[in-house]
């Protein structure tokens, strides 16, 4: 293993639009449950950012609001 120093990353491509939510904005994935992927993401993105997202149950998937 040759360790390498200064060599730049790729950007990261972003999979989500939590960064256009508003608090009050909701956003809705169908088939998700509230430990889901998406779920999980946006409670992640929120604590880097402080913000705050709230995730709930809903018929036929899971809703994440932004509330900070």
């Amino acid at each position: 293993m040759k360790i390498e120093k200064g060599v730049p990353m790729p950007a990261g491509r972003a999979v989500y639009n939590f960064d256009k939510m508003e608090v009050g904005d909701s956003v809705f994935f169908e088939g998700q449950d509230t430990q889901g992927k998406a779920c999980m993401a946006a409670r992640n993105y929120a604590a880097m950012h402080g913000m705050k997202m709230v995730a709930r149950s809903v018929d036929g998937g899971a809703r994440v609001w932004r509330t900070k």
